[in-house]
């Protein structure tokens, strides 16, 4: 049982991170010219694959505390400690490579230097503040301000399992949020994950909460953004999807190709797919984006679609290549992560 479990688990953590490459295959921002059915296509996309994040700051938080029941300072500072090596050693090391990226694209490709990179060389000050801050909130490896969040909110943890030692807490406390129009950067979504391991919450294997999901999530593609609206549904939309992603890990989980090598290959690739893909996955968006063009509805579902599977093979070979040619690197930069 505890394997099958834990089959799911790993299962969900790829379905959630292919939603964050999928995130970051979306070129709308990019051009002006876009075909407009196009256009609502990639947002449907991107709205899916929004749900991702929060869904991953819940499973953070049940996986922190699952199995706890009396959070005291010794488990607080044994979790603390391990998450050392599973989170900010690999954060400060794929942040490193990034800033090695950056200065390469920068000096040689005629991208922008951000102030670390200049004419003069780099820039002491600004090259230690991208490790937390480099452009509009993003560190260098921009992908990893949810490893940075989540840094602070294990820090912060023993607030999660007070917002989860009673059940009607968090509704008040997301209340108080869509009122405000304010957000915890994770936290409340992590404290939700401490909630259902604390009060053993069963989620619910209902198709229901896939159907409301895709009404949700079409409602935010569609209808025009309006503050407090808009933030309730994507706080439903996510909140739905705990359950969705959750059921469809289940059933992949049991099915004949789920249990096949490669695509165990492809789970246990999933941290370096998470953390590759962000080095490269602008260059490669327009790249693709310029070659097939995006101006109709097929040229631009093509590019999107045509881009997203190419950053998850490139880095899933990228993964391949690491934990056979550099085993003991690979699990620096996994953070122990096999």
């Amino acid at each position: 049982m505890a394997t099958s479990f834990n089959r799911a688990i790993d299962i969900e953590k790829l379905l959630l991170m292919l939603g964050v490459v999928l995130i970051h295959s979306s070129f709308i921002a990019d051009y002006d010219d876009i075909s407009p059915l196009g256009a609502k296509v990639l947002e449907f996309g991107s709205s899916v694959a929004a749900a991702c994040v929060p869904v991953f700051f819940v499973l953070s938080g049940y996986l922190f505390f699952r199995g706890v029941e009396r959070f005291t300072p010794r488990i607080y500072k044994e979790k603390l400690c391990r998450r050392v090596r599973s989170l900010l050693v690999p954060y400060l090391l794929w942040n490193l490579i990034a800033a090695g990226t950056l200065f390469v694209k920068a000096k040689f490709l005629g991208y922008p230097g951000f102030g670390v990179v200049t004419a003069h060389g780099i820039d002491p000050e600004r090259f230690l503040c991208g490790f937390w801050n480099l452009n509009d909130g993003f560190p260098y490896e921009f992908a990893f301000w949810f490893i940075r969040n989540l840094i602070v909110i294990v820090i912060l943890s023993p607030v999660a399992w007070l917002l989860a030692s009673k059940r009607w807490i968090l509704p008040c406390v997301f209340a108080v949020l869509i009122a405000g129009n304010y957000n915890l950067y994770g936290l409340e979504y992590f404290s939700v994950g401490a909630l259902i391991t604390r009060q053993q919450i069963n989620l619910s294997t209902s198709r229901i909460s896939l159907l409301f999901f895709i009404i949700v999530t079409l409602l935010l593609t569609f209808i025009p953004t309006i503050s407090h609206v808009t933030y309730t549904l994507q706080i439903a939309r996510n909140l739905l999807g705990i359950n969705v992603f959750y059921n469809a890990a289940c059933k992949i989980s049991t099915t004949g190709w789920g249990r096949t090598k490669w695509f165990q290959s492809l789970v246990s690739a999933t941290f370096i797919i998470y953390a590759a893909h962000s080095l490269y996955c602008t260059l490669l968006r327009k790249t693709v984006s310029t070659l097939i063009g995006v101006t109709t509805l097929p040229t631009s579902l093509l590019s999107y679609l045509l881009t997203w599977l190419l950053l998850v093979l490139s880095t899933w070979c990228i993964s391949i290549f690491l934990h056979r040619c550099f085993p003991r690197l690979t699990l620096l930069l996994t953070g122990g992560r096999r």
